[in-house]
């Protein structure tokens, strides 16, 4: 049992009934006033814990979810001390035996109390640390998982440049081969047609020259023989 419930446990009926009454309001007097302790003490239980303390709540609590409290019928008997002390017959018979346990009991209630809200304290402490040390460490996996995914991200990135430079580097050098075997074909090209046009004009004179070499070898062989 949580030393909240254990504090509430303490309180008697018509306490719990006014905490409930004044700290939430999803349920309204007439219902409070017809639950169970075992509701009562489930339920105030739920505010305490949601409010962080093991005292009596003074203000409403937000975001109170009945469904969220946890019930046990035991609680039905088990009655508060507030109230059983309150209850105890100071007249008639045993009056010495009753005075001693009004004067004794509610010295041995306070001291118990005071002790036990100790104890909830600093397992609320606990617990608060406890939640910070969780928040601290969810936080610090976010900003890892945060860098990492950053780091994951820019090496992408270079990587996309690195294949993008090299794409382009090696369209680059395949165009400068193309632009290059081009520029060797029309050279190749020229130099042919020269060597032709040279081979031509070559052959073309040498038949000039035998064509006049014939001619005139013709003209002295006519000669020749009008001589004779």
């Amino acid at each position: 049992m949580s030393v909240v419930r254990k504090s509430v446990i303490k309180d008697s009926d018509s306490r719990l009934q006014a905490e409930l009454s004044l700290c939430q309001t999803v349920y309204g007097e007439d219902e409070i006033k017809g639950m169970s302790r075992y509701q009562l003490v489930g339920l105030v239980t739920l505010l305490r814990q949601m409010n962080k303390a093991t005292t009596s709540c003074k203000t409403v609590v937000k975001d109170f979810n009945p469904k969220n409290a946890t019930f046990c019928e035991d609680d039905n008997t088990k009655i508060g001390r507030s109230q059983s002390v309150s209850d105890v017959d100071v007249s008639g018979e045993g009056t010495s035996k009753s005075s001693k346990l009004a004067l004794s009991q509610p010295v041995s209630v306070s001291l118990a109390s005071h002790k036990d809200d100790l104890v909830a304290r600093l397992e609320l402490l606990q617990l608060d640390l406890k939640q910070e040390r969780e928040d601290r460490e969810r936080k610090e996996r976010l900003d890892r998982e945060e860098r990492e995914r950053i780091g994951e991200d820019r090496e992408r990135k270079e990587r996309l440049d690195r294949e993008e430079s090299e794409r382009i580097r090696e369209d680059k050098e395949r165009k400068d081969k193309l632009d290059r075997d081009e520029r060797d074909r029309i050279r190749r090209e020229e130099k042919e047609d020269r060597e032709r046009i040279r081979k031509e004009e070559k052959a073309d004179k040498g038949k000039r020259e035998k064509e006049e070499r014939d001619d005139k070898e013709k003209e002295r062989d006519a000669k020749e023989k009008r001589e004779k």
